[in-house]
């Protein structure tokens, strides 16, 4: 049963809009639209329901590229679509007497006509609350269901992009439906964090593949980086190609301490080296020492040409839990003092400009604070920066909403929705030196399915 649905109209553009759906029937009486996958069986028809079959040929009025937004207002993400509603005493209190409400996006913009050759390009959104429909020139795309996990949806391999700028633009519309959510506190909605247009070479490294692992020898002052990627080869080959893939890293100083380099081939692309450097500085609460690990993919057939460059932060510090004295990094007993709320802030609601994160991190350590709990959502990027870099040990967590049912009620999750955002939470974030926890459920139970046991081995 899908919520704040008030007519058939309305239950039947719902399911048009879903990409579960397979037909959907509306009660008259009572107000319910029940949304449906199998479409075998009928429901007992009365006066008061009406039904019907997903149209896939229905695109919103406000997706279309032809409709007029001039007169919308022009805002910058991160953005929050509700905290600029009316109060209603009406609404809950624990979402601040704000309704819970849908919206729309629309960006208008030109691509480049180099782009139609050799580009590889998508949309990257930090996080949107709270279930994100995505169209691109009339076209449905994808729809992501979570609000606090980042996630990509590539544009180039639609059949209607628009390139150069003497025509029309391309339209991204997004439908934003925050009527549903996962907490008892203010949440917001909308595109609450930062937003990209991303353009690569067709042969690059695969989003969220490339990763550092750096355990220090503490005997010898030496440490082994570990390093990872995964490489898109870019469409069919029909023969093998080669590329050189090499691992530069980078100390405090902008100076380069070790490399490593390997030859990958487009039937072997997952790419694994072992660097080690001399004299390093460990990573700690007291001197959070940050290295850099650039990796970029030459072309071996095109004069070394650069096909892709990825950055990645990281420390080097071992993590321990003893059973007697409790944490300790690099061998060394760390007590946690630490804090934890939603990522919500104040008067800006869900979407929390960076400097207000930083502020937050600073003013933490200012009162001796050296560890903060993501509660109880993945974080916005920036706030794991900002830790890595002021020495703050970070929790890093993902809640489960019972499948379909949790404690901030409805939401369209399922299990395996659930599952895929705690796979791209550690994705995302393993290379962080301040992330020292994984942790995930927060007071649901993890007694059914889609938690306990399966997050934990997912997340190994």
């Amino acid at each position: 049963v899908v919520p704040n649905i008030k007519s058939a109209d309305m239950c039947c553009r719902f399911c048009s809009l879903e990409p579960n759906c397979g037909c959907w029937d509306y009660n008259l009486k009572s107000n319910d639209c029940w949304v449906k996958t199998d479409c075998r069986t009928n429901s007992s028809t009365t006066e008061h329901r009406v039904s019907g079959k997903k149209r896939n040929d229905w695109i919103p009025t406000l997706a279309q590229m032809s409709f007029d937004d001039s007169a919308w207002d022009l805002v910058n993400t991160p953005h929050d679509m509700l905290i600029v509603q009316n109060f209603d005493k009406g609404a809950s209190k624990d979402q601040g007497f704000l309704p819970r409400n849908v919206g729309w996006y629309r960006k208008s913009f030109y691509i480049p006509d180099e782009w139609g050759e050799q580009s590889v390009f998508w949309w990257r959104c930090e996080g949107s609350f709270h279930e994100t429909f995505v169209y691109f020139n009339n076209q449905f795309i994808g729809v992501h269901k979570a609000g606090y996990t980042s996630f990509s949806v590539r544009l180039d391999n639609t059949s209607n992009v628009r390139y150069g700028s003497s025509g029309q633009p391309n339209v991204l519309a997004l439908y934003v439906n925050a009527s549903t959510g996962t907490g008892w506190w203010y949440e917001g909605g909308g595109l609450m964090r930062h937003n990209y247009i991303i353009r690569t070479n067709p042969v690059h490294i695969v989003e969220n593949s490339a990763w550092v692992h750096s355990v220090p020898e503490l005997s010898t002052g030496k440490s082994t980086f570990h390093v990872a990627a995964e490489i898109c080869a870019g469409g069919n080959r029909q023969d093998e190609e080669y590329w050189n893939f090499v691992a530069e890293i980078i100390d405090d100083r902008g100076l380069q301490v070790g490399s490593g380099h390997q030859l990958v081939s487009s039937s072997a692309l997952d790419v694994q080296l072992a660097i080690t450097v001399e004299h390093v500085k460990l990573w700690s609460v007291q001197s959070p020492s940050l290295y850099v690990v650039k990796m970029t993919i030459f072309s071996s057939q095109q004069n070394n040409q650069v096909l892709d460059s990825v950055n990645v932060t990281t420390g080097i510090r071992s993590v321990e839990f003893n059973s007697n004295v409790g944490l300790l990094i690099n061998e060394k007993e760390v007590k946690l003092r630490g804090f934890c709320d939603h990522s919500s802030f104040g008067v800006v609601g869900g979407a929390v400009p960076d400097r207000i994160n930083l502020y937050r991190a600073q003013m933490l350590r200012s009162v001796g604070g050296n560890a903060w709990r993501m509660a109880h959502n993945p974080p916005i990027p920036a706030r794991l920066e900002f830790m890595d870099a002021l020495g703050m040990l970070a929790i890093d967590e993902n809640r489960d909403y019972g499948g379909r049912v949790g404690q901030g009620g409805v939401t369209p999750e399922t299990v395996s929705n659930e599952l895929n955002d705690m796979a791209e939470l550690v994705r995302r974030d393993r290379s962080h030196p301040s992330v020292i926890v994984w942790s995930f459920c927060n007071e649901v139970g993890c007694k059914n399915d889609s938690s306990a046991r399966p997050w934990r081995e997912l997340t190994k």
